[in-house]
């Protein structure tokens, strides 16, 4: 894969993402919010319960 100078591509289970300000704009679910950092992340490897199409 390229990636454009400074991005970095990692893979992981849990993310924490922090910044100089009380909060990180993000978007959830096509929604802005800003939620106070730190913002910490945990991406499940699986997801019983999820509908079938």
């Amino acid at each position: 894969m390229i990636l454009p100078t400074g991005l970095a591509s990692l893979t992981a289970r849990n993310v924490v993402v922090d910044a100089d300000a009380p909060g990180v704009p993000v978007g959830v679910d096509g929604e802005a919010l800003v939620l106070p950092a730190p913002v910490h992340c945990r991406i499940p490897t699986a997801q019983p319960h999820a509908t079938r199409p």
